[in-house]
């Protein structure tokens, strides 16, 4: 479909889409963001787990 738009529309219609172009752009970038996070915390876990098994807790209580 072939839509005739005067030149200010056109400019509207180009803003818009530059604008949208730009929010799919961050969208991706908070997409990969939130899988580097995601990784980071299994990572944090992973070796808190490891640190717990070498260095468990001493659960005896020093009396001052």
């Amino acid at each position: 479909m072939e839509v005739n738009l005067t030149p200010e529309q056109q400019e509207y219609v180009d803003a818009y889409n530059a604008v949208l172009n730009r929010i799919n752009g961050i969208q991706l970038k908070i997409d990969k963001l939130k899988d580097e996070a995601s990784e980071a915390v299994l990572e944090l876990n992973r070796l808190r787990h490891e640190e717990q098994l070498m260095f468990p807790p001493d659960d005896t209580e020093e009396t001052n």
